[in-house]
């Protein structure tokens, strides 16, 4: 491999690959994080007179070989087929990334759909992947590192919003109110307290806000995002249903449930003219109607709109948590009406979805957790109503 100057292995297990790696000189570290990645890329990017370092992934099955033999000559022939960056002097360069393995149909289904899926370009189209397979700490390494490195207030306004996003998703709640801060800060700069694209960081704060039990502090957010949009689009815009969804779920939570029903019914007015009769846009709004039915004592409302919102999710592309959240939601009234085993068979498909896609750290989970004891509770199953308790629990703390 004449051409190759440097060779970085990042894995989680550090140990499985430290022996081998050792008889290899061009070897720079086997590394669990990326800072010190960049850190040593922008040191060897000052040695080398060339302005582009190739770079490979390598599959993990060729290095725990030990790269001898037939295995080193693969390593001679990697196909450039991918983009990234490396850091050099302090900046981001882009450099040519090979793959190897091309006739591997599970490398090469990835790589496609990263493409497709994981905007951005270099190591902010990393950052972004980390971000979206829930690796947070790989992702904020990574936006840290962006965000030193950002070259205009623009730029540094982004990051700080999508550090405030992960926060949230990480219920980390008081850090997502700061970053969000940080990204306004820079904004009011250049733009007035009304301009439209402050409209979704409002509501974003009011989000957080709602999670956080402060709903005072929710309702001046929500309400702020809701002005802004009232003033800029027009009367059925689409965007407009989103306050007023928003708006329904603060009352509902501050138990004003006619309030909250005014509010959904204002959304799905906007959805039903603006968006096409099976957008799982719509379908959100009925299944929040429907718990608002169910909160009010009416479990046969309830059921119809949850159905309608099923019978969308389940036909048509949509967030696999939001149909969750509708199955969830379905069980409720039947557990209220104490048929138990329908109720049932909605939470544990519910509750399938997601533990296939939330990180079990999540506070999503720990709701979801939490109302599937309660149905277990009134089973008497009170060996499987410890179990998701305690799964709560742990989250919670």
């Amino acid at each position: 491999m004449p051409k190759v100057d440097a060779i970085y292995i990042f894995c989680g297990n550090q140990a499985c690959h430290e022996s081998w790696s050792k008889d290899w000189p061009k070897i720079r570290g086997v590394f669990i994080s990326i800072k010190p990645i960049c850190e040593s890329l922008k040191k060897v990017a000052g040695e080398c007179d060339h302005d582009s370092i190739p770079m490979s992934f390598v599959p993990k099955q060729t290095m725990t070989k030990g790269a001898t033999g037939s295995d080193e000559k693969s390593l001679d022939q990697l196909p450039p087929s991918y983009m990234h960056s490396a850091a050099k002097n302090s900046q981001l360069w882009e450099v040519p990334l090979t793959i190897t393995g091309d006739n591997d149909p599970q490398l090469a289904g990835l790589t496609g759909r990263i493409k497709v899926e994981i905007d951005g370009r270099g190591w902010q189209r990393m950052a972004t992947l980390m971000l979206k397979v829930g690796h947070f700490n790989q992702a904020e390494e990574l936006y840290n590192e962006l965000l030193e490195n950002a070259s205009n207030d623009r730029d540094r306004a982004h990051i700080y919003h999508i550090l405030a996003m992960m926060k949230t998703a990480q219920g980390k709640y008081p850090e997502a109110i700061k970053f969000y801060e940080e990204s306004l800060e820079i904004h009011r700069k250049t733009l007035r307290e009304d301009d439209i694209s402050l409209a979704n960081t409002y509501n974003n704060i009011g989000v957080v806000y709602n999670n956080m039990d402060e709903y005072s502090k929710a309702l001046e957010f929500y309400e702020k995002s809701h002005k802004i949009q009232a003033i800029s689009l027009p009367k059925n815009h689409p965007d407009l249903a989103f306050p007023y969804n928003w708006l329904g779920r603060i009352y509902r939570s501050m138990k004003e449930y006619s309030k909250a029903l005014s509010y959904f019914q204002k959304s799905i007015s906007i959805r039903e003219q603006a968006l096409p009769e099976k957008h799982p846009n719509r379908a959100v709004t009925y299944s929040d109607i429907g718990d608002v039915h169910r909160l009010m004592g009416d479990h046969e409302k309830a059921l119809g709109f949850h159905k309608k919102a099923l019978n969308i999710q389940e036909n048509v592309k949509c967030n696999p948590l939001e149909c969750a959240t509708t199955y969830m939601n379905l069980g409720e009234p039947y557990r209220e009406m104490k048929d138990y085993t329908t109720a049932l068979t909605y939470y544990q498909k519910g509750l399938k979805i997601c533990e296939d896609k939330l990180a079990k750290s999540r506070p999503d989970s720990a709701i979801i957790y939490h109302n599937t004891s309660k149905l277990y509770f009134s089973t008497q199953k009170y060996s499987t109503v410890m179990k998701y308790v305690l799964q709560a629990v742990e989250i919670g703390q």
